[in-house]
């Protein structure tokens, strides 16, 4: 193991989420959606079940609503964009997830296997662009709409995440893996009613992607090159009888922006017990992805801000609110293995993706510890440096926070607060209020009993400074 747990984390990951409303208990080994096929067919409909039908009808009127519409473009539109893809489609299953205790890869959101499901999409993707060349031809003149092809993969994003991982899962826990298939094709064919009513194809598309996907349980194995290939041919080459794609390059950018940023906020608000439990998944490894590489960003100046802080070999370092783990593995590789790093957050999934990456990475000094609202549980006396970056305006009474930390330093330890500074604008730091001033960041910590010993002036938009007690 790379990193150490505690025995209260071991107890977060290790421990059963009874589900007793679904009929449904998951543990750290096993789960109703294993991907084999021992149970084709069952009868075990719940509350769940329902929703799926209700939902997966709403979707469909939504798409009938268009008809009476069409000669008011923008109200049609609006109901397919917003109505059906984005908040129907998207922003309900996601929200859905994360309220009733699921993970996102008991979905097929995984990256698990993505080394041989991802060449696997490919090879299908390709396979079927050969055949459609070889069968339907593209006329001569034709010339591909770039706009209408990436409208085209946000619905997508909308038919993946709907029809394939979110109905078909329900589905699969009330009656089995093939009612599952049929059901989420039929679904995934009537939603067309509004726009392209060619039920018969429609259904025999929908269970070719049903099947692919439930053989591996992953959206990687159709999204985004073989779902990709056959939806923009279909639509812009063979089909007949869809509707025309209007004002596709605002619509496509819009709705990508919306889409990736649903995605990412539910990667970011994904904290549910089965979550704690079970690790991380497809969204939160996105979300937790990003932040390291913005961490890494020549922006973000990390070799700047590891020479300033002048960590040595044999050190103990704590990263408060430690994210991604990017400056934990950097701190433990400088620490070497006579040192240590504490890797603290308050998301057990945070905590098992820098785990993760410690044993990648085969290091042996890092410890995860699960953050408290009062003072993290760190030995005393034992620490040389906190490293607490863009935290600092998390932390409900931060002076009192600090203050608990005193005890926790050796002798010449020192506390290095990196924050945003304040911004106007509709820039991410301002509408949220992720931000301090560093005037209020030395006063909390004069407060706390510190004292500023030195600070730095290289972060763009951010202040560095560094404390030591008084």
């Amino acid at each position: 193991m790379g990193c150490n747990h505690p025995e209260d984390v071991t107890k977060y990951f290790d421990r059963e989420c009874n589900r007793e409303s679904d009929r449904y208990v998951y543990t750290n080994r096993s789960d109703a959606m294993s991907n084999s096929w021992t149970r084709l067919f069952c009868w075990r409909p719940t509350k769940e079940t329902l929703l799926g039908f209700v939902a997966g009808l709403v979707v469909i009127a939504l798409s009938a609503a268009m008809i009476p519409t069409q000669g008011l473009p923008w109200l049609s539109i609006a109901i397919r964009d917003i109505g059906q893809m984005l908040l129907a489609g998207v922003v309900f299953p996601l929200t859905y997830v994360r309220r009733r205790g699921g993970a996102s890869r008991d979905f097929g959101l995984s990256f698990k296997k993505w080394y041989l499901f991802l060449p696997i999409n490919i090879a299908l993707g390709g396979a079927l662009f050969a055949l459609f060349l070889s069968k339907a031809p593209p006329p001569a003149a034709f010339r591909p709409d770039w706009w209408k092809a990436a409208f085209i993969m946000c619905a997508g994003i909308f038919e993946t995440l709907f029809f394939y991982a979110f109905l078909r899962t329900l589905f699969e826990r009330a009656f089995g893996a093939v009612p599952a298939v049929i059901l989420a094709a039929l679904f995934y064919a009537f939603h067309h009613v509004g726009f392209q009513p060619e039920y018969g194809k429609l259904v025999f598309v929908g269970l070719m992607y049903a099947t692919a996907f439930r053989l591996g349980n992953s959206a990687l194995l159709i999204y985004p090159f073989f779902w990709g290939v056959g939806a923009s041919y279909d639509v812009l080459v063979q089909s007949q009888a869809v509707s025309p794609i209007l004002h596709a390059e605002p619509r496509a950018l819009y709705l990508g922006f919306l889409m990736v940023g649903a995605l990412i906020v539910a990667a970011a608000r994904q904290h549910t017990p089965m979550n704690r439990q079970r690790g991380y998944g497809i969204l939160s490894s996105l979300f937790l992805t990003l932040l390291n590489r913005e961490a890494a960003s020549r922006i973000s100046k990390s070799d700047q801000i590891m020479e300033a802080l002048g960590v040595r070999e044999g050190w103990a370092v704590a990263d408060l609110g430690s994210g991604g783990g990017h400056f934990t593995v950097r701190f433990a590789g400088k620490v070497g293995p006579g040192g240590k790093v504490y890797a603290i957050d308050k998301r057990p999934d945070y905590l098992e993706f820098v785990r993760r990456q410690a044993e990648r990475s085969g290091l042996m000094n890092i410890a995860c510890v699960p953050a408290t609202s009062d003072r993290p549980d760190l030995p005393e006396a034992a620490l040389d440096l906190v490293f607490v970056r863009n935290v600092f305006h998390h932390l409900r009474r931060p002076a009192d926070y600090m203050a608990s930390l005193r005890t926790r330093l050796k002798p010449g330890g020192r506390i290095a607060v990196i924050e945003h500074k304040p911004k106007g604008g509709l820039t991410f730091v301002a509408l949220f209020k992720h931000s301090t001033s560093s005037d209020v960041v030395t006063r909390d910590m004069e407060e706390a009993g510190y004292s500023l010993s030195e600070s730095f002036d290289f972060l763009p938009g951010q202040s560095f400074s560094l404390f030591a007690p008084k």
